[in-house]
């Protein structure tokens, strides 16, 4: 792999992620002290979706999806869904860019709640209210029904890792994003980064995630060793 990449020009395409082309500058965004940039970001999202656990359905929003519902509201975004009933899934993932930094809302439709994770620990006032809405009117549009969306709960995540530094905050949301759906508690920290990472430049290149559960068994190895094989063999930025 690492023959490859470095045989490599910045705009060849090295791997297709579900329908987005994924090239060489694209993977070097997950070198170290690099923004990760959007079109790792929603390859990653497809990826944990087609291989996500268990049973529920999972969909996941493009990364510009957040940033046109906030300019235009749900007119702006009302045929992006318009082959698809949106309420046939169980869990939606919305990545939320704003002004250099990444976020991730989770929505829980069965029991109707609404999760946002940031890596800073901040406060977003606008998310909740804008998501609440989105859902409401999809919801009369699609299926001409109105919903109580005031039952709804939002739970903006403050025990959750938190991001020391300026450029790890789209490693940080993709993993949010990996642990909510799965379900699994999110043990890991800033100083993980370096291998988040390479497992996600490797699981990217390879198409296949590494299994998750072994990072939490009940005695399990230090993180930055789990599947350390695997990992190395992605060591190439």
């Amino acid at each position: 792999m690492k023959v490859v990449l470095d045989n490599a020009d910045d705009n060849e395409k090295l791997v297709e992620s579900d329908g987005i082309a994924i090239k060489k500058a694209d993977l070097k965004t997950l070198g170290a002290s690099e923004w990760v940039n959007d079109n790792i970001f929603n390859a990653y999202m497809k990826l944990i979706v087609k291989e996500a656990n268990g049973d529920n359905k999972i969909k996941a929003f493009d990364t510009y999806f957040y940033l046109v519902l906030s300019k235009y509201g749900f007119e702006g975004v009302k045929t992006w869904t318009k082959n698809e009933n949106i309420f046939d899934y169980d869990i939606w993932i919305i990545p939320v860019h704003i002004v250099n930094h990444w976020c991730v809302a989770v929505v829980h439709l069965a029991t109707k709640k609404i999760e946002y994770f940031d890596s800073m620990l901040s406060e977003n006032k606008t998310i909740f209210p804008l998501l609440r809405s989105y859902i409401s009117s999809e919801m009369k549009d699609k299926k001409n029904r109105d919903i109580s969306i005031e039952e709804w709960q939002s739970v903006c995540r403050k025990d959750i890792p938190k991001q020391k530094n300026s450029w790890d905050c789209g490693v940080f949301a993709c993993q949010y994003a990996l642990y909510a759906i799965n379900n699994v508690p999110m043990n890991f920290c800033q100083e993980d980064m370096p291998y988040f990472r390479q497992k996600m430049l490797y699981e990217i290149y390879t198409q296949k995630l590494i299994n998750l559960q072994q990072q939490h068994d009940p005695q399990p190895q230090p993180l930055n060793t789990v599947n350390a094989m695997e990992i190395n063999q992605s060591n190439f930025i």
